[in-house]
């Protein structure tokens, strides 16, 4: 099992220069991943991101993450090393699933 620290915001742009993330805080958390692939949850129940959101999410172990409702398993999905953090603007609106890679 792992942990899947993570905060969702907006997207955000600043002119002639990259992408930022907004300030807003939209959820975060800390979620329990296991060899099962489950929805990630925050305090309250499973998180839907709306497209244009911004994932950032910090990973354990290693685990995949999949958007828009679509299933993720060990080897289908965004790869996230242990220890390692990613950012993820979402174009797949819904529910965010996430799995340990065994």
């Amino acid at each position: 099992m792992g942990t899947a620290s993570f905060s969702v915001g907006k997207y955000g742009r600043r002119i002639n220069s990259g992408g930022l993330f907004a300030t807003e805080v939209k959820t975060s958390g800390a979620f329990a991943t296991s060899t099962t692939a489950a929805n990630l949850e925050d305090g309250i129940g499973d998180i839907t991101l709306a497209a244009g959101d911004v994932l950032q999410i910090h990973a354990s172990e290693a685990m995949r993450i999949a958007f828009g409702g679509t299933a993720a398993t060990a080897s289908t999905g965004h790869y996230i090393p242990e220890g390692a953090q990613r950012e993820f603007e979402c174009t797949d609106a819904g529910f965010v699933s996430i799995i340990d890679v065994a």
